[in-house]
């Protein structure tokens, strides 16, 4: 029905009529809704909800625009879905016009509409951009998290019956940023949901469990924005992972930073998931919630098809349960008003449950995990059910299989209770040669061990002599595994080739824990060839490197540190080793090298012949010209070694260019004698210049140096805690109030002072203690500072004492 400027979408049955329908989020006009039908066809059906129907419909200037995030969700738990939007607006300022007031569209479950965002709690007054609803607190109901573009995070508690409290003051989510995404969800199954947010940085912040959170820095660590994710349990191991896309500006993707699957590693806390399947209500279960009840009171979850700025996560239910070991009892209820108990259902597991008012469990069998071409597999389920359903058509307990696949069964008792079966994976072997599966890296440290897994045969035999399917491997060597499988077909690996580095042959010793009586500057050792400092136990940031590190303590505090063993393959010289008589100094930078990397190299240098000193800049691009590494220096005259030091991964046609306007670069013409391509070692390949193969150029960068990336052996990270006595200083009430954020804050933004007059003085401390900044607060500060922790000393004009507070560099 028209162009419309789509933000957010959602698929939900509107209706309940058992198929689902879409919406989508307008940004310049009144969003719009089409119903679904069987056929997979769309209608427009504005006749779902007026959306023009609010208190605000006739404010002048309204176009009912701004719309941005959505969730369809039933937030009052009276058993029908209805639907909030997080509304923004560009360049509109008054807080109480419509196109930036968030609507709560609250369903009567008749088919009638009312917008009641103000009397629940909802309005704002912000430039929301998304909202997501979860239980923090299980209590069996969900609260409210919106993002802002206009103020901090918003976090509000549902009071059972569907209207909210801001309780954001104090849960460590007043936090600052460009938001294009946010989810709540529990990532380390400890049984509260946790939050992840993308867009001009991204965040990942843990649930206590008693309404605050506590940020985990680095969680994510790449060298691209994460703009967009999506979470899903991909191994189906019980542990969330997350989908990140990495991108430019709102929605543009960033070709040169391809997507990350973040495998979640998890612990050791229990969980349990359930995927549906609905028969009245919709085929995918959209819209019907699980609720879980146990020691741990009372979790829910919801199925949603779209939420946030537009993202579909999983459609399982997931909970994580900490260490409880027995779940009561789960209910899943059904958009159709339907619902299905389970009793004290198993955990750490999937539970596969169909729209029926109990459920049974089924286990299937198979006669083989393989068979030969021309044999067959028999799948056998227990006798006693009232029907069967195999996922190949079969309708007996038992099936013969002549096809590889995956094999499933549904069975109905007498009762109407229905249950599915396990998953059957069945493979018709074909003789392939056998591969080996690599757990870890083949660059191994000293004293750890390496997994390799052949695959499935009949008899193993591996080049150091075991027969055992998988072997452990702690030497240097190359490796290969001969098999025979159960059709006796023969063959032999590829070989694959291990090598061990020395590592740390102890663990770093730390000064012990000790006391102090205040905030102070403290001295911390480890011992160590090459020390390095963190603030976690695990990723973290980087706060110094060295034996001795003193950094400023404000609050009890645990500093970690780990020793690093370093092993330099040896460096490789390529590329023309001199300028020729045939070049000239070039006076534009339009054009430069290109050349292919063939494994992972550190090019350390480049030497440069330069008229005159002055700073110019360099690049190293991709072949979609994405920046992956850029540096400025103070070329001098004549001969120069312009230091690099960048890490580069395999690939082709990669740049490095000058960025300068006016380079005065020296470099080959016509008259030169040149021979691409130039091989720097076997590292890489210099394979042209953008000039083209028909214009023989040779652009600004002699004599490469480069060597095969360093290999790191890392020792355990060992702790030291700092703890504090008495009070931090502080000063009279009013300072006590003062704030910085946004906290954490990328390199390169700005902070705010609140609470702090103007003319106050302002000292930004490093870890050391060292200053980086010394002035008066006069608005806004630039945060220019490695990335690292920071102590911001606030004192107003004729304060006796200062105010302290915590700052993160990212």
């Amino acid at each position: 029905n028209g162009s419309m400027f789509m933000q957010a979408c959602n698929w939900v049955d509107i209706d309940n009529d058992g198929v689902l329908d879409v919406f989508g989020c307008h940004d310049d006009a009144l969003s719009r809704m089409w119903k679904g039908s069987e056929d997979g066809t769309l209608e427009p059906a504005p006749q779902f909800i007026d959306l023009t129907d609010y208190v605000l419909q006739d404010y002048p200037g309204n176009d009912h625009s701004g719309n941005y995030g959505t969730v369809w969700t039933d937030f009052d738990s009276d058993g029908d879905i209805d639907l909030f939007i997080a509304k923004c607006r560009q360049f509109v300022n008054d807080p109480n016009d419509p196109r930036r007031v968030n609507q709560l569209w609250v369903n009567d479950g008749n088919g009638g509409w009312t917008e009641e965002a103000l009397e629940r709690g909802l309005v704002l007054y912000e430039q929301s951009w998304t909202t997501d609803f979860a239980d923090i607190d299980n209590d069996g109901d969900f609260d409210c998290l919106a993002t802002n573009h206009s103020s901090t995070i918003k976090l509000l508690e549902n009071d059972g019956t569907g209207h909210f409290s801001d309780i954001t003051a104090g849960s460590g989510l007043e936090v600052t940023g460009f938001f294009l995404q946010a989810k709540m969800d529990d990532f380390d199954n400890d049984g509260y949901v946790d939050l992840i947010y993308t867009g001009g940085a991204d965040g990942f912040f843990r649930n206590n469990g008693d309404h605050t959170f506590t940020e985990v820095p680095n969680l994510f660590p790449y060298n691209d924005t994460m703009h967009s994710f999506a979470s899903g349990d991909v191994n189906r191991d019980g542990q969330l992972d997350v989908y990140a896309s990495y991108g430019n500006g709102y929605v543009s993707p960033d070709n040169g930073n391809p997507d990350v699957l973040w495998l979640n590693e998890g612990n050791a806390n229990n969980w349990i998931a359930f995927d549906l399947e609905g028969v009245e209500s919709n085929v995918d279960g959209v819209g019907a919630k699980v609720e879980l009840t146990g020691s741990f009171g009372t979790m829910v979850r919801e199925v949603r098809g779209g939420e946030s700025y537009g993202i579909t996560c999983t459609f399982a239910c997931r909970f994580g349960l900490g260490t409880n070991e027995v779940v009561d009892q789960a209910v899943v209820k059904w958009p159709s008003g339907s619902e299905t108990v389970i009793d004290n259902p198993g955990i750490n597991q999937y539970h596969n449950v169909l729209e029926v008012p109990c459920v049974v469990d089924v286990t299937v069998e198979s006669s083989a995990e393989g068979f030969c071409p021309g044999s067959t597999v028999t799948l056998t389920a227990p006798e006693g059910f009232e029907s069967y359903a195999w996922s190949n058509g079969a309708t007996t307990p038992m099936t013969e299989v002549s096809e590889g696949g995956v094999y499933s069964l549904l069975v109905y008792d007498a009762s109407g209770c229905a249950g599915f079966s396990n998953l059957l994976s069945v493979t018709e072997i074909v003789g392939n040669a056998p591969t080996i599966e690599v757990d870890g890296s083949t660059d191994l440290c000293d004293g750890s061990t390496l997994l390799l897994t052949a695959s499935n045969a009949d008899n193993y035999t591996w080049s150091t002599g075991e027969e055992t399917q998988t072997i452990e491997v702690t030497t240097s060597g190359s490796y290969a595994v001969y098999s025979v499988d159960i059709c006796g077909n023969e063959g032999t690996s590829d070989t694959l080739d291990v090598e061990v580095y020395d590592a740390p042959l102890t663990n770093p010793e730390l000064t012990p824990d000790f006391t102090i009586a205040s905030p102070q500057q403290v001295d911390l050792v480890a011992t160590g060839e090459n020390v390095r400092w963190y603030d976690w136990s695990t990723g973290g940031n980087l706060l110094a490197e060295g034996n001795n590190y003193s950094p400023q303590v404000e609050t009890t505090t645990t500093f970690w540190a780990e020793d690093v063993r370093i092993t330099q393959g040896d460096a490789s010289t390529g590329g023309e080793l001199e300028n020729q008589a045939g070049g000239q100094y070039h006076s534009n930078s339009a054009r430069w090298l290109e050349f292919d990397v063939h494994e992972t190299t550190r090019l350390n240098s480049v030497t440069l012949f330069a008229n005159g000193t002055y700073e110019r800049g360099f690049e190293l691009i991709d072949e979609f010209g994405a920046v992956l590494e850029s540096t400025t220096a103070l070329v001098e005259d004549g001969s120069y070694v312009l230091t690099l030091d960048w890490d580069i991964e395999p690939g082709l046609n990669y740049g490095l260019r000058c960025t300068s306007e006016d380079p005065q670069l020296w470099r080959e013409g016509t008259s030169s004698t040149l021979n691409y391509p130039y091989e720097v070692g076997d590292l890489l390949t210099i394979t042209n210049s953008t000039a083209g193969p028909s214009l023989d150029y040779y652009y600004f960068f002699y004599e490469w140096v480069a060597e095969p990336k360093p290999i790191e052996c890392v020792s355990d990270r060992i702790g030291v805690t700092v703890t504090v006595e008495g009070k931090s200083i502080v000063g009279n009430a009013g300072a006590k109030s003062v704030s910085v954020w946004p906290n954490p804050v990328q390199r390169g933004q700005s902070i705010q002072v609140s609470g702090a007059s103007a003319g106050s003085s302002i000292v930004v401390l490093d870890a050391y203690g060292k200053r980086v900044f010394d002035g008066l607060l006069e608005g806004a500060l630039s945060v220019d500072w490695p990335a690292g922790w920071y102590t911001v000393c606030v004192k107003g004009q004729g304060d006796a004492d200062e105010t302290r507070r915590p700052l993160v560099v990212r």
